[in-house]
């Protein structure tokens, strides 16, 4: 086994000596130690895959996907992704959601931010002109101008939010097992009703004890907390 010291470039290393497990690992090092990334993400599922870890390989490409919703590579592993698993679950959002998300979330964590202060900036200074200004004209365009650039500040700031918000979502899964047991209700003596596959997404919507309620579509259901 060759070894690397390094996390990102040497994982790529790795990866591409044919050491799979080892690239994995040094992929999530970079990710734990708060690099995290489009790139990160994806190449930790690239590595999953050749590991023939499924699940684990749909939920980095997730994960990536979620930092660079438009990213063509991403989109087509887990277009093929989608064609092995079992289960008849869409992986991603159709296109037009996906256009859009990428439109707005496909950008770096801080470009809103820098979008509010050019906003807050260029306020200020049309803010100055319309009370310093003694034309008529020149008050009324200052006067518009304001409000419209009021309105894009808060858009942005929300936009931001909600960038925000998506990236720290925690709630979606994948399951990483071949096969996990579901249960109706959260209950030691609840039978298993059905199972999902392994690459089947789901959603953490309530927990109780020792159980988590999922969702999967339009299906709500519980798992044991220690296998998801």
């Amino acid at each position: 086994m060759v070894l690397y010291a390094g996390n990102f470039e040497d994982g790529i290393k790795a990866h591409e000596s044919g050491d799979y497990s080892l690239a994995a690992d040094l992929f999530l090092q970079e990710i734990n130690n708060g690099e995290v990334s489009a790139a990160a993400y994806s190449n930790l599922g690239n590595s999953y895959f050749e590991l023939d870890s499924l699940g684990k390989s749909i939920w980095a490409y997730q994960m990536a996907l979620k930092f660079d919703p438009s990213n063509a590579d991403i989109i087509n592993n887990l277009e093929y992704l989608e064609t092995q698993i079992k289960d008849d679950l869409e992986l991603f959002d159709p296109s037009l959601t996906r256009w859009l998300s990428g439109m707005v979330f496909g950008v770096n964590q801080n470009f809103w931010i820098w979008v509010g202060i050019i906003i807050a900036l260029l306020l200020a200074t049309v803010l100055l002109v319309y009370f310093i200004s003694k034309q008529d004209t020149l008050k009324t365009f200052s006067f518009y101008g304001s409000w419209a650039l009021a309105i894009m500040l808060m858009t942005s700031l929300v936009l931001g939010y909600f960038h925000e918000q998506r990236l720290d979502n925690t709630t979606m899964g994948v399951v990483i097992y071949k096969e996990l047991s579901v249960y109706s209700n959260p209950t030691p003596n609840a039978s298993a009703t059905t199972t999902l596959n392994e690459g089947a997404i789901f959603h953490v919507s309530n927990e109780a004890e020792n159980y988590v309620e999922i969702e999967v579509g339009d299906i709500h259901c519980w798992v044991l907390a220690s296998e998801v």
